[in-house]
Order: C-alpha cells, then structure tokens, then sequence
C-alpha cells in the first residue's frame, strides 16, 4: 500500500480526502489525515470557551476533524451521520439536560440506525456534556465530541477512536496537535491579527501577512506522537486546498512538525488555490504562494497541482462568485509564463489542468482532480 499524508484544514482538505475516497485506488492507500487546531470561531469557539470555563481544560476544535472522518467514512450509516450530526440543535434547555441518546432520539432517527449505535458501543449513549449553558443552536457534533472527550477523561485520541470505529473509518484522521493551538499575523505594517477567525473571516487588513506564529498562550503547543510515524514513512505527502495561512501553515508552526518534514523522504505534493482571498492572500502571485509556504516547510515542493481552466461567469454568476467567504471579492489565480520559467528553472514539475468543477465556481472537481492523483500517486 502507498502511505500517504495529507494536511491542512477546512472544505479543502475533506473535498481531497473524499475524492480519494471515491477513487478506484482507494484501498490502494494508506491515509494519515492530519488536521490543523487552530480553529476558534463561532459554535466552535463558544463551547471551547464554556468547555475551559468548566473544566478548566482546552478542547481542541473538532469542527474540521468531522469533516475528515465524514469524507473517509466507509459506513452504510455515513450519510445519516452527516445528515444527522451537522444540525444546529434547536432544542430548549441547558447542554448538560440531554444525553447523546435522547440528542440522536430528538431527530427521529430509525430504529435501525439506534440498534446500529447500540452494537457499536452501548454504553456512551448514556453520556452528557455537564456544561450548564443553553443548547441551541450549537452543532450536534460539536456538543458530541466534547461530551465524549469529557467522559472519557480527556483523552482525545482514544475519543476520535471511537468515532473512527463508529463511522467505519479505516484511514487515520489526527488532530496536528490536542495542546492549545491558537494562532496570530504579523503583517508587513507591523500591525499584529490574533486568532484564526479573524486571520480568515474578519480579514479586516490590506497589508501581507509578514509571519505566521503561535500566540503566546499557546507557544508551547507540540505535535500529536501519533503523527511521527505517518510523517518519516510517508512516500507522499499531500498539501490540500485552502487559505494559505490559517489551514495550511497552521500546521506548520507547530512544534516538532517541522522537523519530521526535514527528515521525510515523501514527495511534497501540493494542490494549489483556484482563487486568492481578500485579506489573507490578496494580491499573491502563485510564486508568492509556493515561496511562503516553502518557508515554513523547511524543504521544496516537489510537485505543483494547478488549474488553468478560465470560468465563464453571468453578472449576477460572478458577483455570486466574489462575495464567496472562500474569495471575499478577489480572483482566480493563473500561472504565468514568468512562474513556469522559475519553476522550469528549479526541476519543480508542474502539472496545469481543467480542475474547475461544473457544480462550483471555485472548488475542485472530484473526478479531475482524482484523474490526476492516480497518476501521480499509483
């Protein structure tokens, strides 16, 4: 089998993992997805900050590992896990009134998907989250993660096992690290953006990101052990799409990762943005792109994934287009014959291909994209 790893965090990283997923060549792979940490917004930072405030410990954000663990998920039950899991819960009182049995009852779920739940582990269905604060509107599999964690005495390994077992998921999904991971900006004009949510979503700057580092709560957040041997026996490893800073090189300042790319034989794969992003790479050439992220990789790519299809968009298709929060009013981004030289020059290979998927203006189609992996990974 071909020992594959991938990272990064958001759409990006679990569109990849399911593609792969889908591919002839699946059970051809050995898949170690690693997930960046940083993630402190919205539902997610709220039951962090009440989870700290309670228990006096950091939860790391389980968002983007539910997304992973959905896209590799080899269970007859995946779909009703998705469908079930990512709704905001609208039930009244306080998270600690309902056990995880009676959250799965309150969506009507068929008896035979309970019998399902009950064979793969009958006794966590009795669990509760003891956290005394309104339910609504929180994410079920937020409010589930957490509740696990918490009952299974903070061992966030062993709890993200269990969700493997109980969504059939033969691949590895870690978390890049379970200490506190939050990040902040320097930019060029010397002005400093903590937190990832305002890194990505707030984006309220127009000067470059200068260095992207842990923030000082934070400084000494180390990597998950389970991610030394998938790293020194990885043959290829996978850079998913995704904002440049805070879903990919947030996994790359934290500690010891560094090191063990520096120490890996894989080759670096890495599949490059349709689009830049206002605030976090606006203005960015692909060489801007390939040369930051390199910094922090300690190490060249070694292969460049790239699409060169050019959209045809309606007015009312490219507004749509811009106001995206994965754009936020910028624009695709090509290689030019200036960056192919520069490539050319170094012996990166670069591959430019029609990835634009029929079904988004942005996003990567899943049967080109998975076309071009099987040739370069099989």
């Amino acid at each position: 089998m071909k020992n594959i790893v991938t990272i990064g965090w958001g759409n990006g990283h679990s569109h990849v993992l399911a593609c792969l997923k889908e591919s002839d060549f699946f059970w051809e792979l050995q898949i170690h997805a690693l997930v960046s940490m940083s993630d402190d917004g919205r539902t997610t930072g709220k039951l962090m900050q009440q989870f700290e405030a309670r228990f006096w410990r950091h939860l790391p954000p389980p968002w983007d590992l539910r997304r992973c663990l959905y896209a590799l998920s080899e269970s007859e039950y995946a779909w009703v896990f998705q469908k079930v899991l990512e709704h905001e819960i609208v039930l009244e009182g306080k998270i600690k009134d309902y056990s995880l049995l009676q959250l799965f009852e309150s969506h009507e779920v068929d008896k035979e998907f309970l019998e399902y739940l009950n064979s793969k582990n009958d006794y966590f269905l009795n669990f509760s989250l003891d956290i005394d604060e309104p339910i609504a509107w929180h994410k079920f599999w937020n409010i589930m993660m957490a509740c696990l964690y918490q009952n299974f005495l903070y061992d966030y390994n062993y709890m993200l096992r269990v969700m493997h077992d109980l969504l059939g998921v033969s691949s590895q999904v870690i978390a890049i690290t379970t200490d506190k991971a939050y990040i902040e900006a320097e930019l060029e004009n010397g002005k400093i953006v903590q937190k990832q949510d305002n890194i990505s979503n707030a984006a309220d700057y127009h000067s470059k990101i200068k260095a992207l580092r842990l923030m000082s709560d934070s400084y000494h957040a180390k990597h998950n052990f389970k991610i030394d041997s998938a790293i020194l026996n990885a043959e290829y490893i996978l850079i998913s799409p995704g904002d440049l800073y805070t879903s990919t090189i947030s996994n790359l300042i934290i500690w010891g990762i560094n090191s063990l790319l520096r120490k890996t034989n894989a080759k670096i794969i890495y599949i490059w943005n349709t689009t830049n992003k206002w605030g976090e790479t606006e203005g960015y050439s692909t060489k801007d792109f390939t040369q930051n992220l390199e910094l922090y990789l300690g190490k060249t790519i070694d292969v460049l994934v790239l699409n060169n299809a050019k959209a045809e968009l309606s007015d009312e298709e490219y507004q749509a287009f811009q106001s995206d929060i994965s754009v936020k009013w910028w624009q695709y981004i090509y290689l030019d014959d200036e960056d192919r030289a520069y490539y050319r020059s170094r012996g990166t290979r670069v591959i430019e291909i029609d990835l634009l998927s029929d079904q988004s203006f942005y996003k990567h189609d899943m049967q080109k994209l998975e076309n071009i992996l099987k040739k370069i990974l099989i």
